[in-house]
């Protein structure tokens, strides 16, 4: 970045906010973007969400018996997202996934349609994107009518 800035001035705006890095410790330590309060202190409190999966509900660190840490997205309310912090095994390849979507503009609606393999530490990005994305479609107003409908009209 601070050679494509030296030779094409007016191209880059600098280091971004939402460079990824990561501290190699056990677990390791991954972020990008935003965090939680930087959130909040950017956008009206009512638009930000943080998603959390806890590693204890992916399967390859149960394998692996690697039970302590998580996945945390925050989040627009629309689905941008706007940073992540990552506290696993492998969060240093885990955190690229994000630091990617945040360039490329994606929501957590691409993330969770993104086919990740399995078993592995990664799927847990697509995990934890799938679970927001289903429980944003339950409160859905045509989801709520199906929903109503099927109680008054059972099998």
């Amino acid at each position: 970045m601070a050679i494509r800035t030296m030779l094409f001035p007016g191209s880059n705006k600098g280091l971004l906010e939402r460079v990824p890095w990561t501290v190699f410790t056990e677990p390791e330590v991954g972020q990008c973007g935003l965090t939680e309060d930087e959130a909040h202190r950017r956008y009206p409190v009512r638009d930000v969400r943080v998603a959390r999966l806890p590693l204890e509900r992916l399967d390859r660190a149960v394998t692996d018996h690697d039970r302590h840490g998580f996945v945390k997205i925050v989040h627009r309310r629309h689905g941008q997202i706007l940073g992540a912090q990552i506290v696993s095994a492998r969060a240093g390849e885990m955190i690229a996934e994000i630091a990617m979507a945040i360039d490329h503009h994606l929501k957590l609606g691409d993330l969770a349609a993104t086919l990740h393999v399995c078993p592995t530490y990664a799927i847990g990005v697509q995990q934890l994107a799938a679970d927001v994305r289903m429980r944003t479609l339950a409160r859905s107003p045509v989801v709520k009518l199906a929903r109503r409908v099927a109680q008054r009209y059972p099998r």
